[in-house]
């Protein structure tokens, strides 16, 4: 009986964590509804102050935006020469393209009636940057987070760890949720997955000075690849292949991983990826020319390169 009480006891604080960390995950779902409707009011901001003062530009200047300038006029380029790609990703609805067409100031891409009738409607646009918080959904994130917890509490060598790898992983759930809905990373998903990763490996230790300059390499080398990769898609395909989101959020996660868990995390990314490539290709869904949103297999990546990271 005695031992029977001791094991119950010491068994508590697991069972505190495993069903915080559930219910945190449960959470997520409704996180990521905010989130994404938040990035689309702030998009739809930025897109019509953009256009104003592309237009205020125009009749300042009687002429476009160049590209060798700086400070606003090199801003206004910018945002210029998203536009086609926005509107071929689907991300400008058919009112906000007519926005467009209807402005004072030329814009250097044509917006043709078959543009505008393959563009989405404002309703289908909304729906995208919103998320429903299913049974279904609810209870992967409580899974999810639940088995992070106690896989860290069995094998982590403390608390801190347990804590911040499972707020690290919430994280990680936010942003797939987030980019597997609207194919975009918004800011705050960067800023919550960077502190949460670098807040665990800080938990667990960086090895040293050596440690922690491999890390460095690690994150530098990743954003380098990243932005070669990019120029030969854009000579190739004449877009970027990689998204601004997962170049903003993939070299700090690489940085935090390290060279002991960006390993294993890239291996289970890839083995993901692969798995639903196939998938898709075997119910005919998949095209070359598919935007395939990065998030949830950074995900994969950033929680199984922490589970092998944590465990000594």
């Amino acid at each position: 009986m005695p031992f029977a009480f001791a094991s119950s006891a010491e068994a508590l604080p697991t069972l505190v964590a495993v069903a915080t960390a559930a219910g945190v995950g449960a959470t997520v779902p409704a996180l990521a509804d905010c989130a994404l409707r938040r990035s689309r009011e702030r998009y739809r901001a930025w897109l019509g102050s953009s256009l104003a003062d592309y237009c205020d530009f125009w009749r300042e200047q009687r002429r476009l935006p160049r590209k060798q300038s700086h400070g606003r006029e090199r801003a206004l380029w910018a945002w210029a020469r998203e536009l086609p790609r926005l509107a071929a990703d689907g991300a400008l609805s058919q009112s906000e393209l007519q926005q467009i067409v209807r402005a004072p100031a030329p814009v250097p891409f044509a917006v043709t009636p078959e543009t505008l009738r393959s563009a989405p409607s404002e309703d289908a646009v909304e729906r995208e940057f919103s998320l429903n918080p299913t049974p279904g959904v609810v209870a992967a994130g409580g899974l999810l987070l639940g088995t992070v917890a106690a896989l860290l509490s069995a094998c982590a060598e403390s608390g801190l760890v347990g804590a911040t790898g499972t707020l690290f992983a919430a994280a990680c759930w936010l942003m797939a949720l987030v980019d597997a809905r609207s194919r975009t990373i918004p800011a705050i998903c960067t800023v919550l997955v960077t502190i949460g990763s670098i807040a665990w490996r800080t938990a667990v230790g960086w090895n040293g000075w050596g440690g922690l300059a491999s890390s460095a390499a690690l994150g530098a080398g990743t954003f380098a690849l990243i932005v070669a990769s990019n120029a030969v898609a854009k000579a190739i395909r004449g877009r970027e292949g990689i998204g601004g989101g997962d170049v903003r959020t993939l070299p700090p996660l690489t940085f935090a991983l390290g060279i002991d868990g960006a390993a294993a995390g890239f291996l289970a990314a890839a083995l993901a990826l692969a798995a639903y490539l196939a998938a898709r290709a075997m119910t005919g869904t998949f095209q070359l020319s598919d935007t395939i949103p990065f998030g949830p297999f950074m995900t994969v990546m950033g929680v199984a390169g922490m589970l092998c990271a944590s465990i000594p």
